[in-house]
């Protein structure tokens, strides 16, 4: 009988602690300087938009009006790039390495610096033997929308931790 008492009791609790809205000390430090805004991309490329839709669905409000931020997140694109791994024995290539890269600093629209600029990358294999014409360029595409959602959910890891 004491056993499942124990359980009960435990059970409850954690009910009670969950429906109050207890969370984590610092489990959301990136919406503690919420709105963010984002420069340094075109509004209209797609990590721009992928980053977007990370905030919002992170619960994270974004503004596209600097005056209106919090705080700024200063994206530097460092490039996309793409390496050859493994070579078949007629000399084409069978397996890439698609890395795509940018740099990222938080700061206040005054300026003053939240979070120093860190380099945040993803790396994806890509293997190629068998596919040809419009289906590998089109597997390389889809490949590279969901390197934009790593990497975008990446930077805002990166930016909570480092809020800490």
């Amino acid at each position: 009988m004491g056993i499942p008492a124990r359980g009960i009791i435990l059970l409850l609790l954690a009910t009670l602690l969950a429906g109050c809205g207890f969370q984590l000390r610092n489990s959301d430090a990136l919406a503690r300087h919420a709105p963010v805004t984002i420069t340094g991309l075109d509004r209209y490329e797609p990590l721009h938009a992928r980053l977007q839709n990370t905030l919002n669905a992170a619960g994270i409000p974004f503004v596209q009006d600097e005056t209106l931020a919090k705080s700024v997140m200063k994206i530097r694109d460092l490039g996309e790039s793409q390496r050859v791994i493994t070579v078949d024995s007629r000399g084409k290539a069978t397996e890439y390495l698609f890395i795509r890269k940018v740099a990222v600093s938080l700061s206040t629209p005054d300026g003053r610096q939240l979070v120093s600029e860190h380099e945040v990358g993803v790396r994806r294999n890509w293997i190629e033997v068998g596919k040809t014409g419009l289906a590998a360029r089109r597997e390389a595409s889809e490949l590279r929308v969901e390197m934009l959602e790593e990497l975008s959910m990446s930077i805002l890891r990166v930016l909570d931790y480092s809020l800490r």
